[in-house]
């Protein structure tokens, strides 16, 4: 399965437990830049959603939350 194309705004991503087990790569949290120096991390497999933390904080709390993630992502069809 091909990796996802990465926004010019993410500048993180890290693979959730869930993704690690089907080898999806689409199953992961990302890390937006918002402006600046803040960024905000969103996992794609359940409703985990940072508020605005420091670039080097949010990619700790995505990576944090994708070792953990168990959650699949809500089918689309």
């Amino acid at each position: 399965m091909p990796q996802p194309a990465w926004p010019e705004d993410v500048v993180a991503r890290y693979l959730t437990l869930s993704g690690e087990i089907f080898r999806d790569p689409s199953m992961y949290v990302e890390v937006l830049r918002k402006d600046g120096q803040h960024s905000v991390a969103r996992c794609r497999c359940c409703t985990y959603d940072t508020s605005r933390q420091h670039d080097g904080r949010a990619q700790d709390m995505a990576q944090a939350h994708a070792e953990t993630c168990r959650a699949l992502p809500k089918p689309t069809a």
